[in-house]
């Protein structure tokens, strides 16, 4: 593994699943490896109630993590009325960064689209009510998300993996949320998708790997770690043709502020 020495990168990861079974064993050795490719913060989303107990335990355990909890749309027909109540509880017990991973997901088996709704709409109340940003999963549901957001002026947060168009880029930056791109945009084919990052500003857009998920153009295999967000950075600074040191500082700053971190 090659160490990058500059001073000047520093990178945060908007989205990481380090709780991941993937990861379960050897958990120090990747965060090591990943700061050598100075990867320095991680943000772990979680995605059902039963993950909330591993994700603080990393947080305790491991410098530079932070927990948002919440309920993902793809396990949809596992969460309860139940799940919500002990996820208000853990937002005052842990008093983490961020609510999610929620959202709307149009592309899983069944996806009972009123109930997910209901179980956003909830998630959204309780970030208005501890007046936390939510990180959003919107798959093929990018209006939808969007219609939600536009109801509440004081919502803000992330789209994750954002994949919508240029024109639902721009609603969801005028009502307070940034875009998270990863992986998917170091594959050559994402032209859209590229076209799009290229036309933001600085100020518009975070990174992430959403590990062990979503692998980019840099691994055979079908698994993304940590350390693979210094190849994402420089993936993206190559398609906007700005300096690395730019693109690091830029979204350090942009992540820190949505999600109110000081003293990093």
């Amino acid at each position: 593994m090659s160490i990058n020495n500059s001073n000047k990168i520093h990178l945060f990861d908007s989205h990481i699943h380090l709780d991941d079974h993937n990861f379960r064993e050897n958990l120090p050795e990747l965060l090591a490896d990943a700061r050598t490719q100075n990867v320095c913060r991680w943000i772990i989303p979680a995605t059902t109630v039963q993950t909330f107990k591993d994700i603080h335990t990393i947080t305790e355990q491991h410098d530079g993590c932070y927990a948002a909890y919440g309920l993902h749309p793809y396990f949809i027909h596992m969460h309860t009325d139940e799940d919500l109540a002990i996820l208000k509880t853990t937002l005052m017990q842990y008093d983490p960064i961020a609510i999610g991973e929620c959202g709307l997901d149009a592309m899983i088996a069944e996806p009972n689209m009123e109930k997910q709704l209901y179980f956003f709409q909830a998630q959204i109340k309780l970030a208005l009510e501890f007046d936390l940003p939510l990180i959003i999963h919107a798959r093929k549901t990018v209006d939808l998300v969007l219609k939600e957001i536009r109801k509440h002026p004081t919502l803000r947060g992330v789209l994750h993996s954002f994949s919508g168009s240029l024109q639902q880029a721009e609603i969801a930056l005028q009502h307070n949320f940034l875009l998270g791109f990863g992986g998917t945009i170091t594959f050559e084919r994402a032209q859209k998708l590229r076209s799009i990052l290229k036309h933001l500003s600085l100020d518009n857009f975070i990174i992430e790997t959403d590990a062990p998920f979503q692998r980019g153009a840099y691994r055979d295999n079908g698994l993304n770690y940590p350390e693979d967000l210094f190849t994402i950075a420089k993936s993206i600074a190559s398609i906007r043709q700005e300096p690395l040191e730019l693109i690091a500082q830029a979204t350090f700053a942009n992540t820190q502020k949505l999600f109110k971190l000081k003293d990093l």
